[in-house]
């Protein structure tokens, strides 16, 4: 499992002493709206307050206010209102003024809304505008060492988590189980957040589908699960219930409606008339927190009077667990959250086939099969003929089902906590303290490559340099892996020239392990490059003369470009889900935008800078990992006393020699985006609007340079 890898490895430069004691006096706001939602939050918040953290609640407005839910969890909390103050006012008002006129616009444009909409419309905009400042203010004022939420979808979820990043304070989400919503839904989960935690890999997988950056969406498990299986057990809430009801006898069937009610109810008729049919069933039909009233009502009306009275309609007057507990079969009409905890408590599951056109069905439940697929017919046939829906189960594909749907819930609130520890410890963070090294500079260049695993690679690697670097001044300082096989030290062993070997006896990080190359280096000026990276002809002339015309205070990156001629790296642009990526990614080499030598914030694949500089940034952190080159511009850029610039070298050139994707590391991902989600701010399209390139445009070259690469295959 992904998660694994975060409830197993911690990171090595935690503290062992800050294990006990870490969490004392540490602030933790947590935002809630829904009470279904709270499920997941408080538990989590209950667990650091025991651990001595300084817990608190926040709520905004809305249609139901969202003080309700924490007066009915019965937890402290604060309004959003209660930090707009009457200074306020004037900032309230431009905001408000803002909003009244985009959505003005687009009344006028679209045409959307009744003529009854507006004045509501105006509440909500003031309100809108108000929460900003309230929410901006919290977080100035109230200075947390870490925000949660459910998600940042919504518009407090949105204010929130921006608010948040201006003011560099890690925020985590939490994603509710299943995503079963319109597809547009799917995008926007880490934007200003720093982590997306979900269920389990079905759930992640979905949402890098979307563009969801994989290494930031973290399976973490269901954080109220577990405590609930639990209380149902010693509570024997199964029987209770039941005796509550006075059903002990009758078979019990839940049925769960999403928020969307159908408007034609004959599909469902034979089953909600069933137990008017049926002495020995009883049926509830849970209906979603979102519903209102009316709506349910309306739903009700549509069957006679005899129904209405044997059907139980729950909308919030029962807690859904101990529905589920008490069931002997619960009906889903379409997927949901309650499908996975369902059969994790043990109950079967059937899953409607409707004529009636649902939002979303769970392609992993039926891909495994998890749960029984039946027509209403079918159903109420079954249920009629007594047949056992237990036996009927398919107990591999529900196992199967589980194990991709939810990680070990059993330990996922210590899961989420050890993320948070390590977030928090990432954000405060010192930069690394300078190198000191008695090492003399004897030579012009330094080159520090980590040693790849295949030989053929490896050969290539060292043979382009050579012949690359021509008659300069230079060594080569290789960094093998540990574990590597008989070819690779066939290879070390036969290497003659200015060549060190440096061996991680120590068994440090790769990052730790260059900052010892870099110590012991010869050569004023240090080139960094990633494994299955060679140059071109003539790079270190470049590097030297960019060196002359920039000045020692530099760093510099080149243009990197994968097998077949594409770039992957073009200097670094930070895109709207605050991920570093190559700007004129996928694009052919010779793309004009793409051809200029320039200032970025961040450079990566290879790094070039002086030895000097290097050493007095002190190095690269060791818990960086593959974001080492992005983490040292960045500090080198935004906390170093001098003035220091990253150069992108347009003709400063290199070619991966092995196309691969770097693989995932969700330890390396906590440092780097605990550390500096503040920082990382869309620049994308700022950089293409500069360049007169539209989003249009670069889709369309994109195009044309893959079907290029198809004609020439």
């Amino acid at each position: 499992m992904i998660s694994s890898e975060i409830n197993t490895q911690k990171l090595k430069w935690t503290s062992a002493a800050m294990k006990n004691t870490f969490w004392k006096g540490k602030k933790v706001t947590a935002y809630v709206a829904l009470k279904h939602h709270t499920r997941f939050i408080i538990p989590i918040m209950d667990a650091l307050a025991a651990l001595g953290a300084q817990t608190h609640y926040l709520v905004g407005q809305a249609e139901r206010s969202q003080e309700i839910t924490t007066i009915e969890c019965g937890v402290s909390y604060n309004h959003v209102f209660d930090f707009v103050h009457p200074e306020d006012r004037d900032k309230v008002y431009q905001h408000y003024h803002m909003l009244r006129k985009t959505f003005g616009q687009a009344l006028l444009e679209k045409d959307l809304f009744s003529l009854q909409a507006p004045t509501v419309l105006d509440k909500t905009l003031f309100a809108v505008a108000q929460e900003y400042v309230g929410f901006k203010n919290y977080l100035s004022e109230k200075q947390p060492d870490i925000c949660l939420s459910l998600h940042e979808l919504n518009r407090w979820g949105r204010m929130f988590s921006f608010h948040a990043k201006t003011l560099n304070i890690p925020h985590i989400v939490l994603q509710e189980g299943l995503l079963s919503s319109a597809n547009f839904i799917l995008t926007g989960h880490v934007q200003s957040s720093c982590f997306c935690l979900v269920w389990g890999e079905g759930t992640r997988r979905k949402l890098i589908e979307f563009e969801a950056p994989g290494d930031r969406i973290i399976p973490a498990g269901n954080t109220h699960l577990a405590n609930e299986i639990k209380r149902l057990s010693e509570n024997k809430t199964r029987e209770a219930k039941r005796k509550a009801y006075a059903i002990e006898d009758k078979f019990v069937i839940t049925l769960f409606f999403s928020i969307k009610l159908p408007q034609d109810v004959k599909e469902f008729v034979e089953l909600i008339q069933l137990p008017v049919e049926e002495d020995h069933v009883e049926l509830f039909v849970k209906f979603h927190p979102g519903t209102t009233r009316q709506k349910i009502d309306e739903f009700l009306a549509k069957f006679p009077k005899k129904t209405q009275q044997k059907v139980h309609g729950i909308h919030g007057e029962e807690d859904t667990y101990c529905l589920i507990a008490m069931s002997d079969l619960c009906v889903l009409v379409e997927g949901s959250t309650i499908g996975p905890e369902t059969l994790a408590i043990g109950t079967p599951l059937v899953l409607l086939n409707l004529e009636y056109q649902v939002d979303y069905v769970d392609p992993l439940l039926i891909e495994n099969q998890a749960a029984l697929q039946m027509t209403v017919k079918e159903l109420c046939t079954a249920i009629c003929n007594g047949e056992s829906f237990n036996t009927r189960m398919n107990k591999e594909g529900v196992k199967k089902y589980l194990d991709m749907q939810m990680v070990d819930t059993e330990n996922s609130i210590d899961r989420v906590i050890s993320i948070m520890k390590d977030i928090v410890i990432a954000n405060k963070s010192l930069p690394p303290v300078p190198i000191k090294s008695s090492q003399s500079s004897q030579l012009d260049h330094t080159i520090i490559i980590p040693v790849t695993t295949v030989p053929d690679a490896f050969l290539a690697t060292l043979k382009t340099i050579s012949s690359a670097c021509g008659d300069k001044n230079y060594e080569v300082i290789l960094l093998p892996p540990a574990s590597r096989p008989e070819s690779i030290d066939t290879i070390l062993n036969s290497l003659s020239g200015d060549v060190t070997i440096l061996e991680n006896k120590e068994g440090h990080p790769l990052p730790s392990l260059m900052n010892l190359a870099a110590k012991q280096a010869k050569g004023e000026m240090l080139s960094f490059l990633d494994p299955f990276i060679i140059p071109e002809a003539g790079w270190l002339d470049i590097l030297e003369e960019s060196r002359g015309q920039y000045g020692p205070e530099a760093i510099f990156g080149g243009q990197l470009t994968n097998t077949y001629g594409n770039i992957l790296h073009a200097g670094m642009v930070v895109n709207a889900n605050a991920q570093p990526v190559s700007a004129y990614l996928h694009l052919n080499a010779d793309f004009p935008e793409a051809c200029q030598t320039r200032r970025f914030q961040m450079v990566d694949y290879q790094i070039a800078l002086t030895r000097e500089l290097f050493l007095e940034l002190g190095g690269f952190h060791p818990a960086s990992g593959c974001y080492k080159y992005l983490d040292l511009c960045l500090r080198a850029t935004e906390e170093f006393a001098k003035d220091i610039a990253v150069y992108y070298l347009h003709n400063l050139k290199f070619s991966q020699i092995i196309s691969l994707k770097r693989p995932e590391n969700h330890n390396e991902a906590i440092y780097f985006y605990g550390r500096w989600n503040g920082t990382l701010w869309d620049n994308e399209d700022q950089l293409y609007a500069m360049d007169g390139i539209s989003n249009h445009q670069l889709a369309t070259e994109r195009m044309k340079r893959a079907q290029e690469l198809i004609n020439r295959v």
